[in-house]
């Protein structure tokens, strides 16, 4: 089972990435909603695909609720350590502007939104000391865990079928 959730997590983190890089080519730093819809696609197949393949290959067609929902996490998690992992590379090393082209357009948002210009002076201070390319790596290992996690919560109850208790009378 963890090969295939190690096997998953790549195919899931590769096309997540695959996403990530064409927003970061077209300097898009707060994606449209859609592409964010396409990235809970990628892991809603993932996680089906991932669990599904594991129930039918590896526990005789039968998977419990339980399983389902462990087995759609830890795909899971192994697709956030390599996102998060890619994240890391690409603000630590590869382009450490990254960061700051972020909080540059977080703040003119701000800005635009209504707020004092001291006030998002002072919130983009609090955020620079927290966007370290350590913490934003942990983050995003974090934040993308805990969304695979809802949906294996909610994709569990499709896959699991459970064994017979008793030998059916065929």
């Amino acid at each position: 089972m963890l090969k295939n959730a190690m096997t998953y997590g790549l195919y899931i983190g590769l096309a997540l990435i695959v996403v990530h890089l064409m927003q970061y080519l077209m300097d898009v730093y707060q994606p449209p909603f859609w592409v964010n819809i396409i990235n809970y696609l990628i892991m809603i197949v993932g996680i089906v695909l991932g669990t599904i393949r594991v129930r039918e290959q590896e526990l005789n067609g039968f998977i419990s609720y339980g399983k389902a929902l462990g087995h759609g996490v830890l795909i899971g998690l192994c697709a956030s350590i390599i996102l998060g992992f890619y994240f890391g590379l690409l603000t630590g090393v590869i382009d450490t502007s990254y960061i700051e082209a972020m909080n540059q357009m977080t703040a003119n948002t701000l800005i635009e939104s209504g707020m004092d210009y001291d006030q998002v002076e002072m919130a983009m201070g609090i955020t620079a000391k927290l966007q370290t390319p350590l913490i934003m790596t942990f983050s995003q290992v974090i934040e993308n865990t805990f969304f695979f996690f809802i949906f294996s919560l909610i994709t569990s109850i499709f896959i699991k079928k459970e064994e017979p208790l008793f030998g059916t009378n065929e």
